[in-house]
């Protein structure tokens, strides 16, 4: 009931609601198997500035936040 209230909080406010944060142990348990989920992000209309800052994200995420996904098979 308690995530239904704060799906329907996010819902009226426009707002982005991930309900799996935290489940891995809870799905592996009922044999999920992991998977990285991606984002795509079309920055070619930004500032030169703004796409470098996504690009170092981009570096980051793919250097470190992968590694550690797959690592502990979140």
């Amino acid at each position: 009931m308690m995530m239904a209230v704060a799906q329907d909080h996010a819902t009226s406010r426009g707002l982005f609601f991930n309900m799996s944060a935290g489940a891995a142990d809870f799905k592996r348990r009922r044999g999920a198997v992991a998977a990285i989920e991606y984002n795509a992000v079309y920055a070619g209309h930004l500032a030169l500035r703004r796409r470098m800052a996504i690009r170092v994200m981009e570096a980051v995420l793919a250097w470190v936040g992968i590694p550690l996904l797959r690592r502990f098979e979140l």
